[in-house]
């Protein structure tokens, strides 16, 4: 898979690698042409959907998995995007997050969410794509899990713009 890019937040510590975690991330189509954003109403920022790789998960499974959970829908993977690499020094983490582009296949149904998804106000929405980027570029990430959102903003902006450069390769 293509590094899209490396994102350290903080200009304070040089990035080196530490615990490394890996995720996986869809720009994720409806029938519309719609993009799927995760609203993290209680947190400011938006996300694509996608989540942590289980032990003995390959990308497409955990990504299959994770679009059930968020989106309440099964996937077709279209393509491999990228991926970006996240250098996390406050949380001694280095995380690898691989992107590709699906699409929901069939109707949507009830996200199941995890109790602290539920508790971040996640929702799901679809925009079109140029929409979509702005959101995730005007999110204002606050409270508790400000970092965090900091990190989902930069990584998911890189991720769906990369996307829109070049996504006459994956029509």
């Amino acid at each position: 898979m293509k590094l899209i890019s490396e994102v350290c937040v903080d200009p304070l510590v040089k990035c080196e690698m530490f615990d490394l975690r890996r995720s996986v991330r869809a720009v994720l189509f409806n029938d519309k042409g719609e993009v799927a954003l995760v609203n993290n109403k209680n947190c400011g920022w938006y996300a694509l959907p996608g989540g942590t790789i289980d032990e003995g998960d390959s990308l497409e499974s955990a990504l299959r998995r994770e679009c059930r959970e968020e989106v309440g829908a099964e996937i077709k993977i279209l393509a491999e995007l990228g991926l970006i690499i996240e250098q996390r020094n406050e949380q001694g983490r280095i995380r690898i997050n691989y992107y590709f582009v699906a699409k929901v296949v069939g109707e949507l149904g009830e996200p199941k969410l995890e109790a602290d998804e539920i508790e971040d106000g996640m929702t799901l929405e679809f925009h079109n794509l140029e929409k979509a980027i702005q959101l995730i570029r005007e999110a204002r990430p606050f409270g508790n899990n400000e970092l965090l959102g900091k990190y989902q903003q930069a990584t998911e902006l890189a991720a769906i713009t990369y996307y829109r450069g070049a996504q006459e390769w994956f029509i």
